[in-house]
């Protein structure tokens, strides 16, 4: 174990401090995965590479990068966190944003050296992504590992407070709903009106109201997790 080492008195780099918090973050059940950042001359220079730490932030409704090496986030004008595809598109626009942070290996004065790692990045090990051509080779000796080459950047930032809908028969038409947040537990469906609240486990039916008058029938969907309610979706649906 890594934090065993660390009592020990024996030091380490980015890598371990992102294992750390990524771990912790799940292990508290919120979403979070490892990211690898790269300068432009990761493929041929030395010291290339960054390791951070990304979540999904609930109540932001987005993804926000976690610098634990540094103990440090980058924030927008608002203070708002930024995530690694947003920093990566300040980046190649020259635009950077403010570096904020704590402890002992945090220096402002450093936002320079670090921001210039997110010229390219990837989800650790399973996701790479290239516009043009892609060099998947590290510092020249190591391979990148990935089990996904992506042409488009859509993939890096799944809405994970999104829901799908499905139509299915049971005993009559009925709506199914689906999540990919990873520890979404069912979902709170009420009336526009604010009646009728009701929980429905992941992936079960509930039933549509077809008898009654048609016309134009308003809901509103949230995605239940274990540690609160997820951001509302209307969702309409006609009977003729």
């Amino acid at each position: 174990m890594v934090l065993d080492r660390v009592e020990r008195g024996e030091r380490f780099a980015c890598v371990e401090y992102t294992t750390v918090l990524t771990q912790a973050l799940n292990a508290v059940r919120i979403p979070a995965r490892p990211i690898s950042l790269f300068r432009a001359d990761y493929h041929a220079g030395l010291g290339t590479g960054h390791a951070v730490t990304e979540a999904w932030i609930d109540d932001l409704g987005k993804w926000a990068l976690l610098d634990g090496q540094n103990g440090a986030v980058w924030r927008d004008a608002d203070g708002v966190p930024l995530g690694v595809l947003e920093l990566h598109r300040r980046h190649l626009a020259g635009d950077r944003p403010e570096f904020t942070g704590s402890g002992p290996n945090f220096n402002a004065a450093d936002a320079g050296e670090w921001f210039s790692y997110f010229h390219a990045f990837s989800v650790t090990g399973a996701l790479a992504w290239s516009a043009g051509p892609y060099v998947p080779i590290m510092e020249v000796s190591r391979v990148i590992r990935s089990q996904r080459l992506a042409d488009t950047d859509a993939d890096f930032v799944p809405d994970l407070a999104a829901i799908s809908t499905g139509v299915t028969d049971q005993d009559g038409a009925a709506v199914v709903f689906h999540s990919e947040h990873p520890y979404a537990e069912g979902f709170v469906v009420t009336n526009a009106d604010g009646t009728g609240t009701g929980a429905i486990n992941l992936d079960r039916e509930r039933p549509l109201p077809l008898g009654g008058p048609g016309g134009t029938h308003r809901l509103t969907v949230a995605t239940r997790t274990s540690y609160g309610t997820l951001t509302a979706h209307p969702l309409h649906y006609v009977v003729r």
